[in-house]
This record gives structure tokens, sequence and C-alpha cells, in this order.
């Protein structure tokens, strides 16, 4: 796994966003037309994607590890989410920007990315392994971050959360992969078609969002620095010192260190646009850490080379 092997990876989800930018100057998106794509990715496509990999990859074998590998995240998450609350009070940010900040800097692209890195570095065991720990990163962003974070004026009751179609999605896929049910094969050729576009349609998307920003000093975007301090760095480190004392494979310790490090969530924007926050951050947000990952995922994975990763199985 070179540096160069997994460079080849990252840089193409910086072209599909580049695509969205100049396809959003060139006029060919409005507001609506994102804010349309955007949910249609989001509560439509990225559920059918996460479905498939779940009830092709996530089978009985994986009846014990499920929870660790969700709780995993979700420790990570709420550990990060204290943090960012003493970052965001110590760097003076404003209450307007605060919500939308500390939900970025949480929130990493641990489904689509994640997926993809698991099928072309680390096979079956990393696919299940980036389903589940994505599945305790929702359970904490519909339960807690969305409810706490970003709509405190209408918090909805847990039972209308586990509606959200992702998280049926996953259990849904989960559940029928353990209990040895496939998806049927008549189908099947439709449905990796469907689905093999919802990664370059949310890399679009969120390119056309960025595209539409209008750069000005007072908009603060150099507060993205807190995003990628937290995100990318503090969030590695935290799982770190959770998985050095649990017992785990090399190849997934390694594996849960690149779910870590992953950028913003590419849903960054249309949770921000459904709840009024400042999308326009959450835009900027994704497409710095992203650029960003295309290098600092392959320099990551190259330091858990030489780290000590504590107890093997």
């Amino acid at each position: 796994m070179s540096f160069f092997n997994i460079f080849t990876t990252t840089f193409p989800l910086f072209v599909s966003m580049l695509v969205g930018i100049v396809a959003s100057k060139m006029g060919f998106f409005t507001r609506a037309t994102v804010k349309d794509l955007s949910g249609f990715v989001t509560k439509v496509l990225f559920p059918l994607f996460l479905f498939k990999a779940a009830i092709t990859n996530v089978t009985d074998e994986y009846l014990f590890s499920a929870p660790i590998y969700a709780l995993l995240h979700i420790v990570v998450i709420l550990t990060a989410l204290v943090i960012s609350k003493w970052v965001v009070n110590a760097a003076n940010i404003s209450p307007e920007r605060s919500p939308i900040l500390r939900f970025c800097s949480v929130v990493g692209n641990t489904g689509f990315f994640g997926v993809i890195f698991a099928e072309t570095f680390f096979g079956k065991d990393g696919i299940a392994g980036a389903i589940l720990y994505d599945f305790g990163g929702s359970l904490v962003l519909f339960f807690v971050l969305i409810p706490f974070l970003l709509n405190r004026q209408n918090i909805r009751s847990p039972k209308s959360m586990l509606k959200q179609p992702t998280i049926i999605a996953v259990l849904l896929g989960a559940i029928l992969g353990m209990l040895g049910f496939s998806i049927p094969k008549v189908i099947l050729p439709a449905y990796e078609t469907i689905t093999g576009v919802t990664l370059p349609l949310a890399l679009i998307v969120c390119g056309a969002q960025l595209g539409r920003i209008q750069f000005h000093r007072e908009k603060k975007f150099w507060q993205v620095v807190y995003v990628f301090l937290m995100k990318m760095i503090m969030m590695p480190i935290l799982l770190y010192g959770l998985i050095f004392f649990i017992p785990m494979t090399l190849e997934m310790k390694r594996f849960f260190m690149l779910e870590a490090t992953m950028p913003c969530g590419i849903s960054m924007v249309n949770f921000a646009e459904a709840y009024n926050q400042d999308s326009d951050f959450a835009a900027f947000s994704t497409f710095v850490t992203t650029t960003i990952a295309i290098v600092w995922i392959p320099l990551v994975l190259t330091l858990t080379t030489i780290l000590p990763m504590g107890t093997l199985i």
C-alpha cells in the first residue's frame, strides 16, 4: 500500500468536486437545484449504497465485533464534541458560526470514502468495518448532533430519528446479510449501476455548492483551520488512544485510523441547508478538508506503519 497508490485513490475525489465548481460557475446549477440534488443523494442514493455494502459484506462472523466497531465511532465523536465546545469558546467563534463549525469538526466522510478505501485496500473486513463504524456515527448524528447542535428549536423524538433512511438501510442490510440473504442476481446489475453514481454525484453537488460562494473577509472562512485541526488531527489521536488497548488485527486498526482521518462529510451542505445553518461554510469545510485529504490520508496511513499499535490478534 504505497503512498502513490493511496494518492491515486484520493485525487479523483478532488477532481469530481472541481467539476461541480466549474459547472456552477458556468451557471448549470441554481441554489434550488443543488439543494434538491443534495437531498436526493443523502436520502435516496446513499441509503441504497449502504444497504448494498451491508447486505453483501456484513455476515454472521461480525455479530460480536459489530457493536465494538460502532461504539468506537460513538465514543470518538462524543469526546470530540465536548472538546469542540472548549475550542469554539477559546477561539471566540460567533454563536451563529459555532454550531456548523462544531458539526463539521466531528462528522467525517466515513460512509462514502470509507467504503471506497476499504474496497480498494482492506477487502471484506474493511468494508464491514466501514459500514459498522459509519453506523455508529449515524446514530450520534441523528440522535445527538442534529437535535442539540443544528435543530435545538425543534428537537424530535428518538422514534422519529429511527425513521432516517441511512439508519434503516444499514440495519436492514446488516440483519439480512447476517441471515445469509443477498440482493437477487436479476436486479444486481441495475442496483450496482445506480449506486455507482452516488459518490461522483455527491462530490459534484458539493463542488457546485462551493462554486456559488461569494468570498468576503467578514465571512471568516479562515476558521476552517479549526475544522481541520479537530477533524483530521484530534479525532485520529482520540481513536488511536482507544484502539491501542483493544485487541484487533493490525489491518483493522490501520483502517480505523484512516476512518478517523476522513474529511468532512459531503452531506454537511445538505444538513446546513435543511436547518438554516451556514451552508457556505459547510461547503468550504468539505472542500478544504477533502483537498487536504489527498495528501493527508496517505501520510496518516504511512504513519500507522511506524507507530506501535498496541494489542493485536
